[in-house]
């Protein structure tokens, strides 16, 4: 069988196990489907793993701790199972710049490392959202520093800052491993991912949407609750979670795509 048919398969199959286990619905399945096979295509095997890495620990981590975050689900949009636009607010940054890889090959050392600092901004967000609502300790806003409630858009927890940072660091340290690069290309890419997550609290603080119950009080991502349209009254309509993913993944690489000169990896 031709090895890439053999690799077209696998995405397929890995993308409907997802499925399978909830980590993805339909349509997110449909989307990492895409992701998965843009990725192969212009990063190879290298960078299907790298991605495989992403997606198993993050899935991994959502679900492990799925019970003891019971409290926060009210405040969330949408449920741990990933729809299509949630995997290509995650996914699609990297994906590109592998597209990018595949048209332009000269630029291939800065490309691949965009492309894993853009993984580690993902990983990095995600780790954060799923541990640090654990924390025991309120969490705080990262402007103002005031406490917050568990699971509230741009504030930050000694646990998930933690959680953060070692998201970013486990991509970095399966990148070394996958290209065989030097000790420096782990820490870079950790340290840009990270700034990728910080990116992402700080558009959560200020821009990101929230709206309010006026039935209950709570303040939520959701349009409705208690069967009931919330108000809203904070950021931009439509600059809701996955826009701001999106956006911080790329902040992150963009801050390493202006760093890249100055740097070796």
């Amino acid at each position: 069988m031709n090895e890439h048919l053999l690799f077209f398969l696998l995405i397929i199959v890995a993308s409907y196990a997802g499925y399978k286990v909830k980590a993805l619905t339909k349509s997110g399945a449909f989307g990492a489907f895409l992701i998965g096979s843009s990725i192969y295509a212009g990063t190879g095997v290298k960078g299907l793993a790298l991605l495989g890495v992403f997606f198993i620990t993050s899935s991994f981590v959502s679900f492990l701790f799925q019970k003891r975050k019971e409290h926060v689900e009210e405040k969330l949009e949408k449920s741990s199972s990933r729809d299509i636009i949630q995997v290509f607010a995650n996914g699609g940054v990297p994906a590109l710049f592998s597209l990018f890889l595949l048209f332009d090959p000269t630029h291939k050392e800065m490309l691949t490392f965009l492309f894993a600092v853009s993984i580690a901004a993902a990983n990095s967000d995600t780790w954060a959202s799923e541990i640090g609502t654990l924390s025991k300790r309120k969490p705080r806003y990262i402007l103002t520093l005031r406490k917050a409630e568990a699971g509230t858009s741009g504030a930050i927890s000694l646990l998930g800052t933690f959680a953060a940072f070692s998201g970013a660091l486990l991509i970095g340290l399966f990148f070394t491993i996958f290209w065989e690069e030097k000790v420096s290309a782990l820490l870079f890419i950790a340290i840009f991912g990270f700034l990728g997550n910080i990116a992402d609290t700080v558009l959560g603080a200020t821009i990101q949407v929230e709206y309010k119950c006026a039935n209950c009080g709570i303040h939520t991502e959701k349009t409705e609750h208690c069967y009931m349209k919330t108000k809203k009254i904070k950021g931009i309509t439509f600059f809701n979670n996955d826009t701001v993913n999106v956006t911080a993944v790329f902040i992150g690489a963009f801050l390493a795509f202006l760093a890249f000169p100055y740097i070796q990896v």
